[in-house]
């Protein structure tokens, strides 16, 4: 979550203060990965990670993720796009004849500016990565999360008793149970940060319409 959050913010940040070669083509190429099922993308991806040595190692996560290449990491690109895009230029151009650099203008004015968006970012990032079964199950087995450990136990349980039998109604309470266990981090983080949570949607303009 981490790292997506802080990719993010750099590679929106480039799409909306700098001019490159290709960056509409780059753009459009960005947005497609919301497009591209991952089932498509693993296509390609898991010789490269079998290759490098990523399988089964936390750096299956995290590397696509440095690189803008997480979880449903182009909506948080965007996010931090349209927010750099609203902060005037003139902040940055007084910066710069100030003597600061360009990262020393990121850094400075924009990021503590961006404190909701990242706030966001961050939320949902980890919402996602922390439910994500997919991806951990491919690419890192031998992590074990909390979802796909109730994952197996389901599928354990409903081998030994199948449905119908007099065992099976047992099943579904311990599952209730496992599910809370689940969403039990992701309850305590919003309520911890609830306040900056809504504020940060009503900063960023993220709306249900």
């Amino acid at each position: 979550s981490v790292a997506a959050t802080v990719s993010s913010a750099l590679i929106g940040y480039g799409f909306a203060r700098y001019e490159f070669p290709l960056k509409k083509t780059f753009f459009v190429l960005m947005l497609t990965t919301l497009i591209l099922p991952p089932q498509l993308l693993m296509v390609a991806q898991a010789p490269l990670f079998n290759q490098l040595g990523l399988i089964n190692t936390i750096w299956s996560m995290v590397l696509p993720a440095l690189f803008g290449q997480g979880i449903n990491q182009a909506i948080f690109i965007l996010i931090f796009y349209q927010f750099f895009r609203s902060i005037p230029k003139v902040l940055n151009e007084s910066a710069e004849i100030d003597g600061a650099s360009q990262f020393k203008v990121f850094y400075t004015i924009n990021l503590p500016l961006a404190i909701p968006s990242i706030v966001i970012v961050f939320l949902f990032a980890f919402v996602w990565y922390w439910n994500d079964t997919f991806m951990v199950s491919l690419y890192a087995r031998s992590i074990d999360t909390l979802p796909i450990m109730l994952q197996r136990f389901r599928a354990s349980y409903e081998t030994l008793y199948p449905s119908g039998s007099d065992a099976s109604t047992i099943n579904e309470g311990i599952i209730m149970a496992g599910n809370v266990l689940t969403i039990l981090p992701l309850l305590v983080l919003y309520f911890v940060g609830q306040r900056q949570f809504t504020q940060s949607i009503d900063k960023t303009g993220i709306t249900g319409e």
